[in-house]
């Protein structure tokens, strides 16, 4: 093989693993900056935050480094212990909504 494994894929962190203890948004902040001085992260994913400023402020960051930007669904739904596959009706709303404001957060 003569290419570069670069060409071949991006390589991406999910911030909301690497830096679980604290999701504080100055935090997340901070830290995601330190991750994109890093110029071995292609992509960051993170978690939606529900503070006014701080997914602007993710994309700013982002751009800057040259990163693509993702938003994981996942900690909404595992945090809230939120199913798509609930059999409650009520349940499986709640999981949809978490759902949709994690798109929206994402298309923001």
């Amino acid at each position: 093989m003569t290419e570069s494994w670069r060409n071949s894929m991006d390589v991406g962190i999910v911030h909301f693993m690497a830096f679980p203890a604290n999701q504080d948004a100055d935090y997340v902040i901070q830290s995601a900056e330190y991750l994109a001085r890093d110029d071995f992260w292609d992509i960051l994913e993170v978690r939606r935050s529900e503070k006014p400023g701080v997914h602007a402020k993710l994309k700013a960051i982002a751009q800057e480094a040259g990163m693509k930007l993702g938003l994981g669904a996942q900690p909404g739904l595992l945090g809230a212990k939120l199913s798509l596959n609930d059999q409650d009706e009520a349940g499986r709303k709640a999981a949809i909504d978490e759902v949709k404001k994690a798109i929206d957060a994402a298309y923001e």
